[in-house]
């Protein structure tokens, strides 16, 4: 009987190991770096995760899981992931290291992104900044389901989100090692910080984030690969870090613990363009290129179109109300990498309602291992900028027609609404923190199994 019990237990641990390793590695590519799911492999884990919050809890939870839902990249996997996270939500402890106990709003930070223009004229101020995201997100999540009701060191909590101003500095991140040191040494945070590094969170909103400022030079399809580029301090290799960097190529982004989030350069909920009513499908330009030609790349574009007319560039300087009208106006907008990967062209055309063209290799955009990027937008490889027109003019005006739809409904992801008023769900927190619950909390999901190159 006693050998029988013995051999019962050998041959279940030997399932179980089967069954980890079987779900340990489910995700993976088609062999051209785009996301799939097998849900036949990932069915039955589905299915306990469904059975342990109820088969009558909501799939959506908000209008931004609504979005992430209607864009994903797998809608069975999508749809049981968000029934569980809008059941049990992560929570998190703000804490702020401000010193000498000041709050944000006290700091170089809230001066430089509000302009000392009050709450309520900011919230109506469609332009803050493309470094705000340190007044921002733990403005939205002060006032959100996700703030923890008692500390983390109690049990309440998922994550530890450390409330600092560093970029706002008019700096690039030189105040991180002030930041780790205060971590490290302070009476009210060391224990924490010591047992529990992986689960603390830092924005930093630098070009490269927790990387020295550095110039990635990136010409044609050819990349100086900074793989060794110094980091603004080692610590931040083992802290969740939220980053506007998503180079794949530099070293200063991992897609295991760390989340891409949207630049904050729209503030609204709804688009507040003076030219929205005029707005439609047909629009005068074929092609808008706004910004400087801080880059290379951004060079090359400029060079080759200049005597384009389909290509429309303004010669002067707009304010931001003009400049997002002319964003309208156009089918395509450009959004070309400038020093760093990432630029706030991508969020300016959607709110814009202008279908963003990425011009980075090697990126990984906000959320683009969960939603399908392919439904609102367009990927040329910096190899293809000579026939970047050629590749637009070949997209059919159907496809066109239902690409400037989808970039109307997926605003939610890729705007901030909120700043310091009750958090309502219709922007980029939830889809923030979701991704963010997925990485740490429910962990059966490796982004490297599914590196999205678009």
């Amino acid at each position: 009987m006693t050998q029988n019990v013995y051999v019962l237990r050998f041959l279940g641990v030997v399932v179980l190991m089967l069954v980890v390793l079987g779900f340990g590695w489910h995700f993976g590519g088609d062999g051209n770096g785009n996301f799939n799911v097998d849900s036949t492999v990932l069915a039955p884990e589905l299915d306990k995760q469904v059975l342990r919050v109820g088969e009558s809890s909501p799939v959506t939870c908000s209008t931004t899981t609504e979005v992430l839902l209607r864009f994903a990249r797998d809608q069975q996997w999508m749809r049981t992931k968000l029934r569980v996270f809008c059941a049990t939500p992560p929570l998190v402890e703000l804490r702020s290291m401000v010193p000498d106990g000041k709050t944000l709003k006290e700091t170089p930070c809230y001066k430089q992104y509000s302009k000392e223009i009050d709450d309520e004229a900011l919230m109506d101020r469609p332009y803050i900044s493309k470094f705000a995201d340190e007044i921002t997100i733990p403005s939205a999540l002060r006032h959100s389901r996700y703030l923890a009701p008692s500390p983390f060191s109690e049990g309440g909590a998922d994550f530890v989100f450390v409330e600092e101003c560093i970029t706002g500095r008019g700096q690039q991140g030189q105040f991180v090692p002030r930041l780790i040191m205060q971590l490290e040494h302070s009476e009210d945070n060391k224990l924490t910080w010591a047992e529990n590094r992986t689960r603390h969170i830092v924005t930093l909103t630098g070009d490269h984030g927790p990387c020295q400022l550095f110039r990635e030079h990136a010409g044609g399809n050819a990349f100086y690969a900074h793989r060794e580029t110094p980091w603004l301090h080692s610590h931040l290799r083992d802290m969740v870090v939220l980053q506007h960097e998503g180079s794949l190529a530099n070293g200063c982004y991992h897609a295991e613990k760390d989340v891409v989030i949207p630049t904050p350069v729209i503030s609204t909920t709804t688009p507040s363009l003076s030219c929205e009513g005029a707005i439609s499908n047909n629009r005068d330009h074929l092609v808008f290129l706004g910004g400087r030609s801080s880059s290379k790349i951004r060079q090359r574009i400029a060079k080759l179109f200049q005597d384009d007319p389909d290509v429309y560039s303004p010669t002067t300087r707009l304010n931001h109300s003009a400049y997002m009208c002319e964003m309208a106006s156009a089918t395509f907008c450009l959004a070309p990498r400038g020093q760093a990967s990432w630029s706030p062209r991508l969020e300016e055309s959607i709110h814009a309602g202008c279908i963003p063209v990425i011009i980075s290799d090697d990126y990984a955009p906000p959320f683009s291992f969960l939603v399908d990027y392919t439904a609102f937008s367009v990927t040329v490889p910096q190899v293809e900028l000579a026939n970047l027109k050629t590749i637009l003019l070949n997209i059919s005006q159907s496809k066109v027609n239902e690409m400037l739809q989808a970039v109307r409904q997926v605003r939610p992801l890729f705007r901030y609404t909120r700043f310091e008023k009750p958090h309502e769900g219709d922007d980029a927190l939830d889809a923030i923190m979701f991704q963010l619950w997925l990485l740490h909390v429910d962990r059966t999901w490796k982004p490297s199994q599914s590196i999205a190159k678009l």
